[in-house]
Formats: C-alpha cells, structure tokens, sequence
C-alpha cells in the first residue's frame, strides 16, 4: 500500500506544546521523528491495508473477469464479417458498447469507495501518529517536533533498506527534496522515531488485547 504511504510522508510534525505546571516555562528543546519509518514500523498500517485489500477484493477480481470476457467480445465483433448496417450485428454491437459503459461506470464506482476508505483510515493513522509524537514529546520536554529529512545524509543513521529507495530516485527529486527539508542537521539523541513507534505499537497491541 505505497499509496497509503505517500498520502502521509509530506506530513510536517510540528507540535508547540505548552508551558509544564507550576508555571516553569517549557524546555527550548527540539526533536526530529522519520515519519516513513513509523509508517513502516506501526503494526496497524499493515492490519489497515488488509482489510482495505480484504473488502475490495472481490469486487476486484470480479471486474477483472468482467473486463477479461469484455475484451473477448470485442475481438469477436471486430473479426465479425457481416455488414457493418447488419441489423443483428449492430444490435450486438450496442450491446456490447452498454456492456462497456457500464463496466466503466463500475470500474469508476469502485475507485472511488476505494479512495474514501483509505482516506478514512489515513486520518485515523495521522491522529494516532500525532498522539504519539506529541505524548513522546511532552514526556522528552521538546518544545518543537521536524519530519525527519527525505534524503540520504551521510550524518543521518538511517536504516538499511530505505537506501534502496533512494537509489532510484532522481537527481532533481534529490534537489527537490534537500531544499524542502525542514531539517538540515540532527544528532541522533533527538531523534524520538523509535521511541514513537514503540508508543503506537505498545498501544495498539494493549488495544488489540481488550
């Protein structure tokens, strides 16, 4: 479900969080989380894309043996050697031309409860990361919480695998990418990643118990 994924990447985590109590002013303090990763990491994506997968499977498979079947009616009509004025071959072929209207019609239908349903669950998935990062950040006392930069930074600790990704993407996307990262810099100590996604899963799973 890439899609899922870059649906919420561009998401900037910045959080302002307010004075602690007893009046002591909030910690000058800044974080960084790498949101690609959470989104990999968080055992609900995967459970969300299931079930996205799960309910339009059907309808899925069930249009593609209808496109399948439509195209063999196409190429029947087309090696057809009656006239084109036949009165039963026109028939047919309105017939086949309704056929394909509302296959269209459908194929569309389908592509749009689709597009709902993963935007449903993407702002389900966007409020608990945002629950996270700012629960993790309160408790750290940061004051302001970056996404972490998209490109590959030979000071940044990534995981392996994500270099991978990188390998393909272009040298104007790397530009791009570099110019609009909100975060040049970060030494490894404010990066609060791992500690949100142990967050998310910790409670997922308690969730998933209950």
């Amino acid at each position: 479900m890439r899609e899922v994924s870059r649906c919420i990447v561009p998401l900037l985590l910045a959080i302002g969080l307010s004075a602690g109590a007893g009046g002591q002013e909030a910690a000058s303090k800044a974080a960084i989380v790498d949101v690609t990763r959470v989104l990999e990491a968080y055992s609900k994506v995967a459970v969300v894309k299931e079930n996205i997968k799960k309910q339009f499977e059907v309808e899925q498979k069930t249009l593609q043996k209808e496109q399948k079947n439509l195209k063999l009616w196409e190429d029947k009509i087309r090696v057809d050697e009656r006239d084109k004025y036949d009165l039963e071959r026109f028939k047919e072929v309105q017939q086949f031309e309704l056929a394909m209207l509302q296959f269209k019609n459908r194929m569309q239908d389908l592509a749009k409860d689709f597009e709902a349903r993963q935007r449903s669950e993407i702002k389900v998935l966007l409020a608990d990361i945002r629950n996270a990062v700012r629960a993790v950040a309160t408790a750290e006392k940061c004051s302001i919480v970056l996404r972490a930069p998209e490109f590959e930074d030979e000071l940044v600790n990534r995981p392996a695998g994500l270099a991978d990704e990188q390998a393909s993407t272009t040298a104007a996307e790397l530009v791009r990418k570099f110019r609009e990262s909100p975060v040049m810099y970060f030494a490894p100590e404010y990066d609060l990643t791992d500690r949100v996604i142990s967050r998310l899963n910790n409670e997922y799973k308690n969730l998933s118990i209950k």
